[in-house]
């Protein structure tokens, strides 16, 4: 598609002789107040883009960056954990506080799996007193 072809977010890349393996990551906000959802985190615009293979995933994995702006973390997280579950994935979550990490495994609609590695970053302003 050329120059107009979809680009990820984030893009590691190991640089070396060979194979140059990738970990792709597609980020969102997730502000409740501004509409920034879950729903937007998991649509055709964002996880979506690796089940259709939107982004191709050339090894069978790839990252989610949610930037939580609004609400606590820990209630993202366990959102994020229920609507998984709903979509069929099956998860393993590995880390908990402070850092919010899971791993969630999802049938691609070309065929094959890929695993998602989610990370939830919190990015709320706290105020100063």
């Amino acid at each position: 598609m050329g120059k107009a072809r979809p680009r990820v977010d984030i893009k590691i890349e190991h640089v070396s002789y060979g194979k140059r393996p990738r970990l792709c990551f597609e980020a969102k906000r997730l502000n409740s107040a501004t509409g920034h959802t879950l729903k937007k985190y998991l649509g055709s615009d964002g996880l979506g883009c690796f089940l259709t293979g939107k982004y191709p995933a050339t090894h069978g994995e790839a990252g989610m960056l949610g930037y939580v702006q609004s609400g606590e973390t820990d209630e993202w997280h366990k959102r994020l954990k229920q609507q998984l579950a709903s979509q069929g994935a099956t998860e393993t979550f590995r880390c908990s506080l402070p850092l919010h990490t899971c791993e969630s495994k999802h049938s691609l609609s070309t065929s094959g799996v890929i695993t998602i590695h989610h990370i939830l970053l919190p990015f709320v302003q706290r105020s100063q007193n």
